[in-house]
């Protein structure tokens, strides 16, 4: 549908402001400029059922499991970072906490925890010998670890932004734009 154009004469050049090549230059514009919007909110629709129905499954959140839900927590969807601690390893809770701030901002990851004392069987299984030690799960099969703080830099201080980035990086999933903008600020930082 075409709109309708009224040419004016322009203030100050004594001629047409607007020629039908102009206007139908602009009507491109418009309709292309909406197009994207729609892709976008598509996209953006898309992305929040995702979330919905991820939520669904224990994303989102930071959650303590035992031995015996293990296996079903672990292969009932695509991601997973599960987290090997010690109640009484500072650097254990260290990691609790990041993981549960992290959890809140990447729904496509699931993220629990479970004692290493209380679940010797998959301690042992998937050779927890270091503690804090996240094993990540694609598809219920280990694709990879992080071991103490290995790789996070800083040591104990190390930016939640760089444990996010590794995790999702990792998964090959989007980084929450929470964690980009602490990481950007991180790297001024640490500079």
């Amino acid at each position: 549908e075409k709109k309708e154009h009224v040419y004016m004469q322009g203030p100050d050049t004594g001629h047409m402001g607007e020629n039908k090549e102009e206007v139908d230059m602009i009507d491109d514009d418009d309709h292309e400029l909406a197009m994207l919007r729609a892709r976008r909110m598509k996209a953006m629709k898309e992305k929040a059922e995702k979330a919905k129905h991820l939520k669904t499954q224990g994303h989102g959140m930071y959650r303590e499991i035992n031995e015996k839900d293990f296996l079903p927590e672990i292969t009932s969807t695509q991601f997973v970072a599960c987290h090997f601690y010690h109640t009484e390893f500072k650097r254990c809770d260290i990691m609790n906490d990041k993981l549960g701030e992290i959890s809140g901002r990447v729904v496509q990851i699931k993220f629990v925890k479970i004692n290493a004392q209380e679940a010797p069987f998959f301690t042992e299984k998937l050779t927890v010998t270091v503690l804090p030690c996240i094993i990540l799960f694609k598809d219920g099969v280990a694709m990879g670890r992080i071991q103490g703080f290995d790789g996070l830099s800083y040591g104990e201080n190390f930016p939640t932004s760089r444990l996010e980035k590794k995790l999702c990086k990792s998964f090959g999933v989007e980084m929450s734009s929470d964690g980009l903008d602490e990481d950007a600020a991180d790297d001024w930082a640490f500079a």
